[in-house]
């Protein structure tokens, strides 16, 4: 079997944690990555873990 693989990245920036439905938000975000009805959609997480000159 020939499994095609593709691999996309999605910026999420969440301002208020307070505020905001981020269960809701990831299952839009993986429902939209899709190409069809029986793709796997797997999450990884980035986390900045550096401070830049100003910030």
């Amino acid at each position: 079997m020939n499994l095609k693989k593709s691999q996309s990245y999605i910026d999420l920036t969440i301002k208020n944690w307070d505020n905001t439905e981020f269960g809701s938000k990831l299952w839009e975000m993986c429902e939209a990555a899709r190409e069809y009805g029986n793709d796997q959609v797997e999450v990884h997480q980035v986390v900045n873990l550096g401070k830049r000159k100003g910030e």
